[in-house]
């Protein structure tokens, strides 16, 4: 029986069922939002779930439009992917060559709220009430290597509608120096993923409208950022990781930031949907 969470596909059956793919997408309208306004529902966990659902359709409507795209495997909640099991997304491209891209979804309720702003001390926390500590990130991508997964050279994406807390109009985040006799202040440096990169790839990332950034590598041993990292995860799962093996995860690393909300991405499901197949009317629903 296949897997209930997961979703294949080929050229050729996208040609064969254009029609009932549109179809399955389509239901009943729902109340917009602009966006940085609070999402107008309940505030519970449902709003992570829908935003979790839309990426999940936007990125199977992406790939299953795309003509780059051979075949491709959609799917959620996958054990072997860690704590970046919330998209699992795998393509074949015309060369033969297939590629992989782990992602783990992150849904601020309010998008204006202080908590709504990523920090450098949230990336350097292990508070298991944090959503960006990096830690227990590593610990997933060590296990993945470990295993020699078919995972070990994906794509790892943190996706978010939450910013990242910049200081002033420089790409830098400040975030306080661990285990200092002083509060000093230092930076953490991020470089923008721009269209225009090599490591750019529009068929892993065509589902993510928000800004792209990767940790600056060549910044942060200055700052002992990696030896801040080892020492913490270390107390926390009573090993020390390589430099080696932080630096590579970091490198692997993509912060996905100031993502459209759900229902946001509702109405770019709606309008791809719109376009490919020529429909007058589609309405997603996921919330």
């Amino acid at each position: 029986m296949s897997n209930p969470n997961s979703l294949q596909t080929t050229n050729a059956k996208k040609r064969k069922h254009d029609q009932t793919a549109t179809q399955s997408l389509a239901g009943p309208s729902c109340a917009k939002t602009p966006k940085h306004n609070p999402i107008p529902a309940k505030k519970n966990t449902a709003h992570g779930d829908a935003f979790q659902l839309n990426l999940l359709i936007l990125q199977f409507v992406m790939a299953y439009i795309s003509k780059k795209i051979l075949s491709f495997t959609l799917e959620t909640e996958v054990p072997e992917a860690g704590k970046f099991d919330d998209l699992v997304f795998s393509y074949t491209d015309k060369n033969n060559i297939q590629k992989y891209l782990l992602l783990q979804a992150k849904h601020a309720y309010d998008e204006e709220s202080e908590s709504a702003i990523i920090y450098g001390t949230n990336l350097l926390t292990t508070s298991s009430n944090n959503q960006f500590g990096l830690v227990k990130y590593l610990k997933s991508y060590i296990e993945i290597r470990s295993k020699n997964s078919k995972f070990s050279k994906s794509d790892f994406v943190i996706c978010t509608n939450k910013r990242l807390g910049f200081s002033g109009t420089s790409l830098d985040l400040k975030y306080t120096k661990v285990n200092a006799n002083v509060d000093g202040k230092h930076i953490i440096k991020f470089k923008k993923i721009e269209k225009d990169d090599p490591e750019y790839d529009e068929n892993l990332v065509s589902c993510l409208y928000g800004e792209l950034y990767k940790i600056d590598i060549d910044t942060i041993n200055d700052l002992n950022f990696v030896k801040s990292i080892r020492k913490k995860y270390k107390t926390e799962y009573k090993t020390k990781p390589s430099s080696q093996n932080v630096n590579e995860f970091l490198k692997s690393l993509i912060f996905s930031v100031n993502m459209p909300h759900e229902l946001e991405l509702e109405k770019k499901i709606e309008k791809k949907l719109k376009k490919q197949f020529g429909m007058d009317s589609v309405k997603v629903v996921s919330s």
